[in-house]
């Protein structure tokens, strides 16, 4: 449907600009271990692992991983 069109790079890159107008200095986010196309999409924009991991609230088998991007 909307996947790889450029609109969760367009969102993404929109929520940046908003907070480098509010003097944010970095945005954290965490995704699932299982999600390796989430993982790649965040690199790409410049989202780096942080090395904090917790456990999935919806099945605790699966691990998140927390990511950080610089603003």
């Amino acid at each position: 449907m909307h996947r790889r069109k450029g609109v969760a790079s367009l969102l993404v890159n929109a929520v940046i600009g908003w907070m480098r107008s509010h003097d944010v200095s970095a945005l954290v986010l965490m995704v699932t271990s299982t999600n390796q196309s989430a993982i790649r999409f965040y690199a790409r924009l410049g989202f780096r692992m942080t090395g904090r991991t917790e456990s999935y609230p919806n099945d605790p088998a699966i691990t998140e991983l927390e990511m950080v991007c610089s603003i």
